[in-house]
This record gives C-alpha cells, structure tokens and sequence, in this order.
C-alpha cells in the first residue's frame, strides 16, 4: 500500500504515437542518483511517466520544468532531498495528471490551491513527511477522481477542509467519489470533525486523523456513510469528547484507535456485534467507565483489547473468555 511506484499502467493509449524510439516512460526509482533536476529532461515531452522516488536528488522544485509534459501521468519525487517550496506553478499544463508525489523531502512552505485546480484530475497526492505548513487549500470540491491523499507529519494548521468528504452531491445521486485513504496525521490541525465525514465518500477505507489538535463532541454516526468499507480508523491523541458509541454495523472494520482523548460514558453492551470482523481497538487514556460488556470478545479475529487508564468498573466473568 506504501509503494510509490508503478501506480498505472507504462502505456498510454491515447498518445496515438504508433510504434518508434520515443521515450514514455523514465523509472529510475531507488537508486543513488544525486544532484539536480536537469533542464533537458524536457525534451523528452511524450512522457507520462516520470519515477525519480528513493535517490539523492535535491535542490529546489523547478517551477516550469514539467510544463511540457503535456501527457504525463505519473510524477514521483518522494524519498529525496529537495528543500525549499512547492511552486505555485508547478503543475501548470498538466491536466492529465494522476499520481503527484513529493513525500519525504524537505519541503516548506503552504501549498497554493493551483497545484490542485490545475490538476483536477489527480487521484494520489502524496505530500507527506515534510515541513509544509498553513492551511490546506479547500478546493476538493470538483477532485471527484481523488483516491488516495496523504499529507501526514507535516506542520498544517486550521481545520481540515469539508469539501475533502464531500462533493456538493447527494447519497442518492451516486458515488460522489472514490476516496479510499485519507492521511492527515501528525500535523496541528484543529476544530470539529466535517459534519460531511464519509457523506459523499462512501469507499473510504483507511482513516488516519491521529495526533492532531482536533476537538469536539465524537458522534461515531460520522462514519456510516462508509460503515461497509471501512478497514482501519485512528483519531487517536486528539481532544475529541462525548460517549463512545458505535452507531452502525461495520462489518469491514478490523482496527480502531480512539485512545487519547476525553471519550466518557458507559461502553455500550453489543460492541462486539457491530464490528465483527476486529483486530484491535484502542480506547486507553479515556475517561471511560461502566463495567466491561463481554461482547466486546466476540470477534473471532480479535488480537488486542487496549482500554488501560479510564474509570471501568466491575469484575472479570468467565463468559467473557469463552468465546
């Protein structure tokens, strides 16, 4: 799921080009190339795919080297030592564009809306591990294509944009997008969870908003919009308060972590039910309390129940082990 290569298929039909010596694809991924970017890669203009992941290039971002490629797909330049900003620009002319990564570098700055505006068709950015900071762009609105978006350790601030959930369409008017992964962990972002969370994303499978600066009342009936396709939810180590409660069943649901926060209230009796198919869940440094509903052990595949430092109650039965 972390590979940063090789995300679509080399060829293009859609060149028209025939058969002949032009280049589409430069994959040089995982090496110890070193140095700059240079200018000249630009007279290589019928590539779509350009893969410089894992080496030892480094300098600025050029601003208009990647103008020219009018048909690229793919541009990976995660894994290096570039410094400095994301250019406004950058991504200026490259309408066909669907996988952008700049992951672990040395990148600061904000990110300007155009990278996304300009790009509308992008369906992986990968952003994270850098020093970015500001707020992110709310400009998702019409990204209807976005799978897979990860901006994680980075230094973003403010509250994260609704319309990253949501496309302005209703339940009843179809799948509004395909966003399977969303990744925004360890930053300083603040606020209440979108009233639209999984409103419009309806096959999010991996939800990752631990060790922010969130707040607010957590009404888990936020996550019903894709309770089928959920696999993996960590909102741990933020501010979140209310009762823990599962609203619906989450039958794909195999690990989630709530731990950290201001949770209170009982554990409701039937938890096990709703999310048959666990393997783990965290809910220590809670103010949790009541005693332990033994449903709670019913999934067949569970590995580990952390619920350390809260205020339960109540005595250890044997039906809770028999399982």
């Amino acid at each position: 799921d972390d590979d940063d290569s090789s995300y679509f298929d080399v060829l293009d039909a859609d060149l028209g080009l025939g058969t002949g010596k032009i280049v589409t694809g430069l994959k040089l991924y995982d090496n110890n190339i070193h140095g700059i970017i240079p200018e000249e890669l630009s007279a290589l203009e019928f590539l779509h795919l350009i893969d410089f992941g894992a080496n030892r290039l480094m300098g600025s971002l050029p601003s208009s080297l990647f103008h020219k490629f009018k048909h690229l797909r793919e541009l990976y330049l995660n894994s290096n030592y570039f410094n400095g900003t994301i250019p406004g620009n950058f991504t200026q002319g490259l309408t066909k564009l669907k996988v952008l990564t700049f992951g672990n570098n040395q990148l600061t700055g904000t990110i300007h809306k155009e990278i996304f505006t300009n790009s509308i068709s992008l369906e992986r950015v990968s952003f994270e591990s850098n020093m970015l900071s500001g707020s992110i762009p709310d400009v998702f609105q019409k990204m209807i294509q976005l799978r897979d978006i990860r901006l994680g350790q980075n230094k973003f601030i403010s509250t994260i944009p609704a319309s990253l959930f949501n496309s302005g369409k209703t339940r009843s008017e179809g799948a509004t997008r395909s966003l399977t992964k969303c990744d925004l962990h360890g930053n300083a972002f603040t606020g209440e969870l979108p009233g639209t969370l999984t409103k419009g994303v309806p096959f999010l499978k991996y939800l990752y908003l631990h060790d922010n600066r969130l707040t607010g009342n957590l009404d888990t009936e936020l996550f019903c919009g894709a309770a089928n396709s959920f696999i993996d939810i960590r909102l741990n180590n933020n501010s979140f308060t209310g009762n823990f409660k599962i609203q619906c069943l989450m039958e794909n649901l195999e690990l989630i972590s709530l731990a950290s926060n201001n949770l209170t209230g009982p554990l409701e009796d039937g938890i096990g039910h709703k999310l048959p198919r666990l393997r783990e869940i965290h809910l220590f440094d809670n103010k949790l309390s009541s005693t332990i509903p033994t449903t709670i052990f019913d999934p067949t595949n569970l590995t580990a129940i952390l619920m350390y430092n809260n205020q339960l109650t109540g005595s250890l039965t044997a039906n809770m082990f028999n399982g």
